[in-house]
């Protein structure tokens, strides 16, 4: 009998059968700390461009501000000089802290004939005290007598401040030469433009 026949029909030979081949799997999905990984990467970049974003905006607004602030008017011309108020304002502050050293030592002293530049000097204030005539809102000129001590500071807008210091008070002036000596004369109860 032949081999190859049978009731079921033809007998399947081993050759002629397929292996199975495995079925193909997915690809396993990333690890979860892949995926935070990628997120974190992203949102520090998001925060690198946000902080350099916040840097050149500070960088553009000092800029602005410096450009604004460093002396140039709108029309581009230099203005480095104070206004006439704020020079004034700088002279009249440097005055009214030589009288509050000038009280100071004639309160110590109870005489306004030691109140010298150099006495006022060693006392450790800002302002250049001298005998001569001001020049600037940070020099001080003064002139002594057993009655009172003359002050004179010179702004920067051209006027000169006058303070006389007496026992009793102090009286205001404005004038040239910007002297303490010429300081002296001074009657005024107020500086002009000054409410008290």
């Amino acid at each position: 009998m032949d081999d190859s026949f049978s009731f079921g029909g033809r007998k399947k030979h081993r050759s002629s059968i397929r292996p199975r081949r495995p079925r193909r799997s997915e690809p396993d999905p990333p690890p979860k700390h892949a995926a935070s990984r990628r997120t974190i990467s992203i949102d520090g970049r998001r925060v690198a461009f946000g902080a350099i974003g916040l840097v050149l905006a500070a960088v553009s607004i000092w800029g602005f501000l410096h450009l604004e602030g460093s002396g140039t008017s709108g029309d581009g011309s230099a203005t480095g000089a104070p206004s006439g108020d704020t020079a004034d304002a700088q002279a009249k502050q440097t005055a009214a802290s030589a009288v509050e050293t000038v009280q100071s030592l004639y309160a110590s002293d109870r005489s306004f004939a030691n109140v010298t530049p150099r006495e006022l000097r060693a006392t450790g204030s800002a302002a250049a005290y001298s005998a001569r005539a001001s020049s600037a809102a940070d020099t001080v000129s003064v002139a002594s007598t057993v009655e009172g001590v003359g002050i004179a500071v010179q702004s920067s807008s051209g006027t000169c401040f006058y303070a006389h210091v007496i026992p009793s008070g102090i009286t205001y002036g404005t004038g040239s030469p910007c002297t303490g000596e010429a300081a002296l004369k001074a009657t005024a109860p107020a500086w002009p433009s000054q409410s008290t």
